[in-house]
């Protein structure tokens, strides 16, 4: 089972079948996209199968995403805490808004790496599956980077940030 980690500040059932890329194992730019795609709807698929709004993708947030995944692919560390602050500040930083936001990271290897597995993951959490399913949040940045930042792993892997918010 892959790692996870959360963090989250306040201020002021499986879609499987119908999220194209659920079953991608990324290996290069067009497959990441894909999956990133995949694990949006595979969390649109938790939310409103619970009656939940659905949550819209994020361009700012998504660059924010990406950005922690890769950092913590490059120094080989899992925290949410990287080379650019904390969530707090990097969605700060990217411009966006924020009356409240949240952070989920997991990652994994071969065919856990896959968005079916990665959204799994986050479900089988209580803490993760409270933040997928906060109605709170309205907006989400996915970012997927290829490799892992602790382990060793062979053949692909991937890392996934989830950055929720609400402006």
């Amino acid at each position: 089972m892959p790692a996870i980690a959360t963090a989250g500040a306040k201020r002021g059932a499986s879609g499987a079948g119908t999220c194209a890329g659920a079953y991608v194992v990324a290996k290069d730019a067009a497959s990441l996209a894909k999956a990133s795609t995949a694990v949006l709807c595979l969390v649109n698929a938790e939310r409103t199968s619970r009656g939940l709004p659905g949550i819209r993708a994020s361009a700012k947030l998504a660059g924010v995403a990406r950005g922690h995944s890769e950092d913590m692919v490059a120094n080989r560390a899992v925290s949410h805490i990287g080379s650019a602050g904390s969530v707090q500040d990097r969605v700060t930083q990217s411009g966006y808004r924020w009356r409240a936001v949240a952070e989920t990271l997991t990652w994994g290897a071969s065919r856990r790496s896959m968005p079916l597995r990665l959204v799994a993951s986050f479900m089988q959490s209580s803490m993760h599956r409270s933040i997928l399913l906060d109605p709170i949040y309205r907006d989400l940045g996915v970012g997927l980077a290829a490799g892992m930042p602790a382990g060793s792993a062979a053949g692909t892997s991937a890392t996934l940030t989830l950055v929720f918010a609400r402006s």
